[in-house]
Formats: structure tokens, C-alpha cells, sequence
């Protein structure tokens, strides 16, 4: 009934804002309701209620400012750079569906945090939860080598099991990575330190069990991954856990409260072993760049965190030794 004419995403001040066209080629006018659908890993519904006048283009915009990648203090935290969907409604059905990618936003992902790299230089992806944001809280100079330059895309709260359960496909496509660029995954803290004791203690699954089928699907993906993209991929150690007494008041919402330090780091250690182990029998790079960073009982150093925060503070020696690795191997 409805046709989609174009999109478009441009820079309005400080905002990003996209604005779509669509065309009633009927020769009546109809009440629509517009249903702006974001994000695979996090989903985001908006929606606009208007008139279509007939054989009329008539357009719509929402702010994505929100979604989008920003220079932020701790570096860029992505929420919606990925496909969309847009749905157009008339008396509460369906009638046309269409599937959006947001290609000149993403074209500034390319260039990284603050547009310091050059559109064509290779670049080394770090895929991975809000960690791999948090790489970006330095200056650049640490995330520009000759030959790569290292660019995070953190998701916020993204899990290793909502990953995996995605639709990372589709995600990957919309995202300027050519065939010469590195992928690092870092992503399965959140896994470690609460879903998995939470789906355990819910569900009444054994922790390993749990922890197995999750390394499987894990191991899946990445032997999928090699064998059909064009990209080197490296795995990165994920974060050690944190100490109980590292956060004020903050223990309940970051899941401590259901797991012992010591606990934490055993399921660490067989996650990491098994991993380190697969990736070494299948010729995938494993990278450990935290390793500084751990105190004598397996967690981290409260002083490399942010204050009443489970996120490394201090990024110059794990960007040193990842630095290092990326000139020395690639």
C-alpha cells in the first residue's frame, strides 16, 4: 500500500537525526501508525501516529542521538548502529514492513572515536559489552598503530548468551569492516560474573553445565566465523573478577551478591582454560592483555577500577601490550 522512498541520517547540531520518506500512491487519505523498530541486541520501539494525504510523500524523523555512537568520557558505547525495522499500520495491522541500515552513521564508526583515523586505513574491531567501550577512555595516540588503528564497539550490557541468541548476521553487515580488517572478540564478563549463577539458581541447572553449553555455542560461532569471513579474529581474555568489597551499595546490581569471589574466579579460570584450549587446537589468536592487572587470589586490583565501577580505569599497559601484539602478528 505504502512505498518507502529513501532515508536519510544527518547531523543536526549535536543530535543525529534520520528522517524517512514514504509515498501513498491510493487515492484516499488514511490514519497510520508508524512503528520505528531498533536494535538487534537491545530493542527499542518508537512510534508516530499521522495522516497520509493520498498520492503524497509524506516523511517522518526520529532523534537518535540516544543510539548513536558519541564521544563520550569513557569511550563509544554503541546502542543502535545496526539494521532497523520500520513498520507502517493502518487500523492497528500491518501493511508494509521494511529493513533499515543506518550506512552513513556507520560510515563514521570507520574513523573512529573523534574522527581521528583515516576512512581507508585497517582497522582492528574490538567487538564486545561496555568493557570494550571503556578501551577508548585515553588518547588516541594509544589506539593509532602504522598499519591498524584499534576502534571498540561496545554494547551496552550485552551478554555472551544475547550474542550468540542474535541476530549477529545482520548486525555485522550494517557495520563498515572490510575484508583487511582484525576482529577481536571480548565479551562473556557479564556471563561470568551473574547470568550464569542467576540462570543456575533460577532454572536449578548446574553452573557447568550451564557454563559448557554456553562455551559450545561460543565455539560454534567462532569456527562458523573463520571458515565464512574474509577477517582475521583474535579472542580476548575477558576481565578477572572483581572483589566483593570494590563496590558501595552497588554489590545487588552488578549480581555479587549471588556468587563468592572465589567462586567467580574458579568459573573464570575453566572458562578461560577451555577457551584457550579450543582456540590453540583451531589456529584462532587468544590474546591475554589483562594479565597485569591480577592480584595474587585471581581478581583484579581494586585500584584499576573506576570508583564504585567494575571497569578498568587504567588502559595504558593492557593497550601497550595489545599494541605490541597487533604489530608483532599482523
Amino acid at each position: 500500500m505504502f512505498e518507502l522512498v529513501s532515508y536519510e541520517i544527518h547531523e543536526q547540531g549535536d543530535k543525529f537525526i534520520i528522517q524517512i520518506f514514504i509515498f501513498n500512491p491510493t487515492n484516499e487519505s488514511h490514519d497510520v501508525k508508524i512503528v520505528f523498530k531498533d536494535s538487534i541486541f537491545q530493542q527499542c520501539t518508537k512510534m508516530r501516529t499521522m495522516n497520509f494525504s493520498p498520492n503524497m510523500t509524506h516523511w517522518v524523523s526520529w532523534d537518535l542521538t540516544q543510539n548513536n555512537p558519541s564521544e563520550e568520557t569513557n569511550g563509544i558505547q554503541m546502542r543502535a548502529l545496526w539494521g532497523a525495522k520500520l513498520a507502517i499500520l493502518v487500523n492497528e495491522e500491518v501493511v508494509n514492513e521494511y529493513e533499515l541500515k543506518y550506512v552513513l552513521t556507520d560510515l563514521n564508526i570507520r574513523r573512529g572515536l573523534k574522527k581521528f583515523s583515516p576512512f581507508n586505513k585497517k582497522k582492528f574491531w574490538i567487538i564486545g559489552d561496555s568493557h570494550a567501550g571503556y578501551y577508548t577512555n585515553t588518547s588516541t595516540e594509544n589506539l593509532t598503530l602504522s598499519n591498524y588503528d584499534i576502534v571498540p564497539l561496545g554494547m551496552l550490557s550485552l551478554t555472551l548468551n544475547n550474542f550468540l541468541r542474535s541476530d549477529w548476521r545482520r548486525w555485522l553487515s550494517t557495520l563498515p569492516i572490510f575484508d583487511d580488517d582484525i576482529i577481536a572478540f571480548d565479551i562473556g564478563e557479564i556471563d561470568i560474573r551473574g547470568t550464569l549463577f542467576e540462570t543456575s539458581i533460577k532454572k536449578e541447572i548446574e553452573l557447568y553445565s550451564l557454563t559448557d553449553d554456553l562455551l559450545t555455542r561460543y565455539f560454534e560461532f567462532l569456527s562458523y566465523f573463520k571458515q565464512n569471513y574474509k577477517n582475521e579474529i583474535v579472542v580476548l581474555s575477558i576481565n578477572r573478577p572483581i572483589k566483593d568489597d570494590c563496590l558501595t551499595g552497588n554489590a545487588e546490581y552488578y549480581k555479587l551478591n549471588i556468587s563468592t569471589p572465589q567462586q567467580r574466579v574458579e568459573l573464570w579460570n575453566y572458562f578461560d582454560n577451555e577457551l584457550k584450549l579450543f582456540c590453540g587446537d583451531n589456529s584462532i589468536k587468544y590474546w591475554d592483555i589483562k594479565h597485569m592487572y591480577k592480584d595474587k587470589d585471581g581478581t583484579l586490583f581494586n585500584d584499576v577500577l573506576y570508583f564504585n565501577d567494575i571497569h578498568i580505569k587504567v588502559k595504558e599497559p593492557m593497550l601497550f601490550d595489545l599494541r605490541h601484539k597487533i604489530e608483532n602478528n599482523f
